[in-house]
């Protein structure tokens, strides 16, 4: 973190700022890696990682409405990025908003059919929906 800090100094940058972020999260120190994130993206708005990493933070401390915000804004710079859709339909997934993860999921297939893990995040959100043989359709192409 130190020497992370030391950098961010000295050379102000997105992807300084992204690795002092990665630093302070997987110190589990979250206030301060919202900080570096932040600051990564003040410094170069289209840094997508800064997103991905704050939207991952702010769903680890369980504020989706601010993950959510983080990965719509993603989606808005790149709306062909099948990870961002693939991030936002996680997340929707985890509040419990799953209309609105097979939304995303579904983006993702519409993209990328070969998109790593999108048929069985499709049967997960359909499961947790209660529509059984719908997430047993996903889980089986997912095989």
């Amino acid at each position: 973190i130190e020497a992370f800090q030391k950098l961010v100094t000295l050379t102000p940058t997105a992807p300084a700022c992204y690795k002092l972020g990665v630093a302070h999260g997987n110190n589990n120190d979250f206030q301060e890696a919202i900080e570096a994130y932040r600051r990564a993206i003040s410094l170069d708005e289209s840094y997508l990682h800064s997103y991905y990493k704050l939207a991952d933070v702010y769903a680890k401390t369980e504020n989706f409405g601010e993950a959510i915000r983080c990965l719509t804004q993603a989606v808005d710079m790149n709306a062909d990025n099948s990870e961002s859709h693939f991030r936002l339909g996680s997340v929707h997934n985890a509040r419990g908003a799953y209309d609105q993860a097979i939304a995303a999921f579904n983006r993702v297939l519409a993209l990328d059919a070969n998109y790593s893990g999108i048929y069985q995040s499709l049967g997960i959100a359909y499961e947790q929906k209660g529509e059984h043989n719908r997430a047993i359709e996903f889980f089986k192409k997912s095989i």
